[in-house]
């Protein structure tokens, strides 16, 4: 889990045009429009960490919103389903809004920029914050 948590935030330090090393002395910043390096919680960026549905297949019922997992492929988007879709509770599932970040908490390797609305599966976590 630590690893993947420092993949995400290289990650979100790399879209805001960051230089990151293991070298704390060494990190520099590309960006001109705040010359001094600031030390930031990860909680200033997100408030909260999300979890998605646990929806068996042959729950999933057919639709247009990505149903993202954690495969490595396709942006981790298994299939489509219905925004009526319920999970293995009866419960409605999360819409997650775009501009988000997905993470699998089994498989260090799933981790995505998801660009349209979504929803994700019970082993990934969400990363969004309204400013981007």
């Amino acid at each position: 889990m630590v690893a993947s948590a420092c993949k995400i935030i290289e990650g979100l330090l790399a879209i805001h045009e960051f230089t990151v090393t293991r070298d704390a002395e060494s990190t520099q910043r590309q960006s001109p429009s705040t010359p001094a390096w600031e030390q930031r919680k990860f909680s200033d960026f997100y408030k909260t960490v999300e979890s998605g549905n646990r929806l068996p297949k042959a729950m999933m019922e057919e639709g247009n919103l990505p149903y993202v997992v954690a495969r490595l492929t396709n942006n981790g988007i298994e299939g489509f389903i219905s925004k009526e879709s319920r999970d293995f509770n009866g419960n409605k599932v999360k819409i997650f809004p775009e501009n988000s970040i997905t993470f699998s908490i089994d498989n260090p390797d799933a981790i995505f920029v998801q660009c349209e609305r979504f929803c994700t599966s019970n082993i990934m976590r969400v990363l969004h914050n309204d400013y981007y």
